[in-house]
């Protein structure tokens, strides 16, 4: 039986954007984007 860990990381992963089929995921444009998001406060 799966922990409660592995039930939330796979929750996790399948929230997360996915890149079109064939198409390869351009990691620079990714920083640029989350360089300009304001910090998260906890």
């Amino acid at each position: 039986m799966p922990s409660i860990q592995a039930h939330v990381m796979n929750l996790v992963f399948r929230c997360m954007p996915r890149d079109k089929p064939g198409q390869l995921h351009d990691y620079e444009a990714e920083r640029k984007r989350n360089v300009r998001k304001p910090p998260r406060r906890q």
